[in-house]
């Protein structure tokens, strides 16, 4: 026989050889002579193939003994089974939480409304009437008022509407400084023509902030005659293309509801100037009756889980 698959680097019989040969006699059919359970390969570990001593030397028709399990599988099983009532009991418990949310949820949406906030909610829709309501709503076409002296009905007309300014821009310095101090966001103008188309006013709605910085600067204005106020609007064109500054000769007191402040500054339309205002109840008239009408569309309200926006 050749030498040939005999041999190689490791002078092994081939793959799986131990170096240097078997090191003792082949039984039949070749492989390691070694008692039963000896590693297959000196040094290797035992057979996992091989069968256990015991069922070795056990006599035919004998039964086998019983294997028991390790410490290492009986410790498992209980492991096991805490994980697995642990992860029930959580889940148990997420589900009653997210239950008990859900009801509480429920009684939150359908239980009725505090009068706190129904209050609340009222004022929070006022104050944004100047925002959601369109100019013709805030500023209408017609106004009408009554004189002072006969309470004969009489009508005011639109001239035109300002885009909204700032409260330097819309007023004079001291009012702009006063109402500036306690929250001024915005100005809205309008002017109107009594229906001879002789006097005119200009109606100033000051947005503030709150209801409570409207009333804080009214108290501080200290709610006397004065001599500046809201400044005019005039168009090019029109009857009141005259109506400036200079022609004022009413001004109103500061005056607030709700978030708003209300003022007007009334004059005459063929440009004359004057300073007195105790000689024009006609323009006192037109402005205070201006002005209410403003008043009455821009807060007025009737009950408040009535109202469109508000639900009770």
């Amino acid at each position: 026989m050749s030498d040939h698959g005999l041999g190689g680097v490791n002078d092994g019989l081939g793959p799986g050889f131990p170096p240097g040969g078997v090191p003792g006699p082949f039984p039949p059919g070749g492989g390691w002579s070694g008692p039963p359970g000896s590693p297959a390969w000196p040094g290797s570990g035992p057979d996992p193939r091989a069968a256990p001593v015991a069922d070795a030397l056990a006599p035919p028709g004998a039964p086998a003994p019983a294997v028991t399990a390790g410490p290492a599988r009986r410790r498992r099983r209980p492991r096991r089974l805490a994980r697995g009532v642990a992860l029930t009991l959580l889940v148990a418990a997420g589900l009653a939480a997210i239950g008990g949310g859900g009801a509480g949820l429920a009684l939150e949406l359908t239980r009725p409304a505090t009068k706190a906030e129904v209050a609340s909610a009222l004022q929070a829709e006022i104050a944004s009437r100047w925002q959601r309501l369109a100019a013709g709503k805030i500023f209408p076409e017609a106004v009408g008022y009554s004189t002072s002296d006969e309470a004969a009905p009489m009508t005011a007309r639109l001239v035109g509407m300002a885009p909204p300014a700032s409260c330097a821009a819309a007023l004079d310095p001291a009012v702009a400084s006063l109402l500036r101090r306690y929250g001024c966001v915005t100005v809205l103008r309008a002017t109107y023509l009594d229906a001879s188309g002789t006097l005119a006013a200009t109606a100033g709605i000051v947005v503030m902030t709150s209801a409570s910085a409207a009333g804080q600067a009214v108290s501080a204005s200290g709610g006397g005659p004065t001599s500046t106020g809201v400044r005019t609007f005039s168009l090019p064109g029109t009857v009141a293309d005259r109506f400036g500054n200079p022609q004022r000769r009413v001004f109103s007191q500061v005056l607030s509801i709700g978030p708003y402040v209300f003022l007007y500054a009334a004059g005459y339309t063929d440009g004359r100037v004057s300073a007195s205002a105790l000689t024009a109840p006609p323009l006192v008239d037109l402005g205070s009756g201006v002005i209410s009408s403003l008043q009455t569309g821009l807060t007025s309200h009737g009950s408040a889980c009535q109202m469109k926006d508000i639900r009770c």
